[in-house]
C-alpha cells in the first residue's frame, strides 16, 4: 500500500499541465528588429514560429541624440505601446506583418499581451553615417499574460532590439 501511495504520489508531482506558458523566458535577437517599408510604428523580431511586435508611437522613435542616461520612455498601454508575443502554427517572416492581404497562415496558436511595463529608447547618432540614428530599445518591468490561461512572465530589465533611421536630407 505504501509503494502504491508513493507511486501515486510521484505521478501527481511530475505530471505535465498543459496550461504552462510555451514561452518561459523572451530570447529574440535584439540585431534582427525589422519594420516594413517606411512604417517605423511597428517593429517586429521573428524567430521561427514565434514573433514580438511592439507597436508604438513615432514620439520614441526621434532623429534626435537623446542625453546620458535619459532615455526617451513611455508607458506600455493597449491603445499607445503594445507589445505582443504570438506563437505561431510555422515558421513566420516578415511576409506576414508586411502583406497588403492578410495571410490566412501560418495560424496565432498562443499569444502573450503586454499587460504592464516602461518602453526605452536610447537614441545615438551613427558616427559613420551622420544621417542614421541608431536606438536601444528597452523594456522595463514588463509583465506579459499568456491570453489563453492568465499566466504571467515577468521581466525586470528586456533589450527588445536595436533599431536605425535615417533623417531625410534638406
Amino acid at each position: 500500500m505504501k509503494k502504491l501511495l508513493f507511486l501515486l504520489s510521484a505521478l501527481i508531482l511530475f505530471s505535465c499541465d498543459d496550461g504552462d506558458l510555451e514561452i518561459e523566458e523572451l530570447d529574440f535577437n535584439p540585431d534582427s528588429v525589422e519594420n516594413c517599408e517606411d512604417d517605423t510604428s511597428v517593429l517586429f523580431i521573428t524567430n521561427g514560429d514565434e514573433a514580438m511586435i511592439l507597436t508604438l508611437s513615432t514620439d520614441l522613435l526621434l532623429n534626435e541624440v537623446t542625453e546620458v542616461d535619459a532615455p526617451r520612455s513611455g508607458t506600455i498601454t493597449e491603445n499607445v505601446f503594445d507589445v505582443n508575443i504570438r506563437i505561431f502554427s510555422g515558421t513566420v517572416s516578415n511576409t506576414y506583418f508586411c502583406s497588403q492581404v492578410p495571410l490566412t497562415e501560418p495560424t496565432v496558436i498562443s499569444e502573450l499581451n503586454a499587460l504592464s511595463g516602461t518602453i526605452e529608447v536610447t537614441t545615438v547618432q551613427n558616427e559613420t553615417t551622420p544621417t542614421q540614428f541608431d536606438h536601444e530599445i528597452r523594456f522595463k518591468s514588463v509583465v506579459f499574460e499568456n491570453d489563453g490561461n492568465g499566466e504571467r512572465l515577468i521581466d525586470a530589465d528586456y533589450l527588445f532590439g536595436n533599431f536605425s533611421t535615417t533623417a531625410p536630407t534638406p
